[in-house]
């Protein structure tokens, strides 16, 4: 059973493995998406090739489309083990580019607060900067995931007028269009990051998959310790 699915837009990027749910017989309890995008649209935004990854996705609205009673919605802390997810939709952008239809996650645990950007682009941050809900997220935001994977398309400078991130993390391919890893490590205020093989802690900015390769984030809690959070890379 899959408590919380987010699929934060239907691009065949982001929907690469959504067969193997049905292949593995999952159970998804309470599925978020930007439900109200047409299957012309979804369709239209992706191509001929990644068809079937789209017809699995629109098969989920009907599979896993439960309703869920008040006070037992996954994403509330006390339901959640204290876990917090908040999600930020822009539905008002024009279609044409359904990044902008992305939605933003916010996950928070122990006082620390983690805002996924999907692949929104600046249409849609100035969309939901109009969102008080989403502003008041943003302000507390200690590790960005970088919108559009780290790319000059996903930046929207407007957004760090509010949002000050300890970290940036940029989730990309080898091979990529553009990089605005440099644009997104002026906004954070720094972070100590631990090398996997030992090596000293650094203050790092921005932390990318194409050089650090896997990274880790641990965030834990108790009472008795209070809280730490490590970052870890290859």
């Amino acid at each position: 059973m899959i408590d919380l699915l987010i699929v934060t837009h239907p691009h065949g990027d982001h929907i690469d493995e959504i067969g193997l749910l049905s292949q593995l017989c999952f159970q998804v309890r309470q599925l978020s998406r930007p439900q109200w995008l047409t299957e012309q649209e979804v369709y239209a935004a992706n191509q001929l090739a990644d068809y079937t990854k789209v017809a699995n996705y629109l098969g989920m609205n009907s599979t896993f489309s439960q309703p869920i009673l008040d006070g037992q919605r996954v994403g509330d802390a006390p339901v959640s083990g204290g876990v917090s997810v908040e999600v930020f939709t822009s539905s008002t952008c024009g279609r044409s580019n359904i990044n902008n239809h992305s939605l933003a996650v916010g996950v928070g645990y122990a006082g620390f607060n983690i805002m996924v950007g999907g692949d929104n682009e600046p249409p849609s941050w100035r969309c939901l900067l109009e969102n008080p809900a989403f502003v008041d997220a943003a302000r507390y935001t200690d590790l960005f995931v970088a919108s559009h994977h780290g790319r000059f398309s996903g930046y929207c400078a407007d957004l760090f007028e509010i949002m000050k991130p300890k970290l940036c993390l940029i989730s990309d391919g080898r091979q990529q269009d553009t990089d605005a890893t440099d644009r997104y490590s002026r906004h954070a205020t720094g972070f100590s990051v631990r090398p996997r093989n030992g090596g000293p802690h650094q203050q790092r900015y921005a932390v990318t998959t194409r050089t650090d390769g896997f990274i880790d984030i641990n965030v834990n809690f108790s009472i008795l310790a209070g809280r730490t959070i490590d970052v870890w890379v290859n």
